[in-house]
């Protein structure tokens, strides 16, 4: 298992490095993520609404709500794609990367494990954790060369 570490470029603006990297380690459609002990912060649209109107809550901002009610979340990399796309960056967080048809049970997380260099999954295939500016890769992939 390799063991990487990146410092962000802009940890207030983080998302496009960790698309970037989900993307290339999301090899194929066959796989899903699982999404634990998460702080992630939606798009800036403003303080209020000119016209009057309420909003729609924002979808990142429900995401969140879930896995701090259910501890995790499962969803393939489209959903998750679609998620992350809405948001400016991510403070902490934990990505796990597991094959699609896998059972999951009560699962946690978190971005200070007691072993970090393994993943906290038994049948993880990738695992990124995003701790303020770092972001920690554990996977088989040789990943050296990738820039964020």
């Amino acid at each position: 298992m390799n063991f990487y570490t990146f410092e962000s470029v802009d940890p207030n603006n983080n998302i496009h490095e960790i698309i970037k990297l989900l993307d290339f380690l999301t090899e194929k459609e066959e796989v899903q993520w699982i999404i634990s002990d998460l702080d992630i912060v939606p798009q800036y649209h403003g303080d209020y609404s000119p016209n009057g109107k309420i909003e729609n809550i924002s979808h990142v901002y429900l995401f969140e709500l879930e896995i701090q009610k259910n501890f995790f979340v499962s969803l393939n990399y489209s959903k998750l794609r679609k998620i992350l796309e809405e948001a400016s960056c991510i403070r902490r967080g934990v990505f796990i990367c597991l094959q699609e048809k896998t059972e999951l049970t009560e699962f946690y997380a978190t971005v200070e494990p007691k072993e970090p260099h393994a993943i906290q999954h038994k049948f993880g295939l990738h695992e990124v954790r995003i701790l303020d500016d770092l972001i920690f890769i554990l996977s088989d992939l040789d990943i050296s060369y990738l820039e964020l």
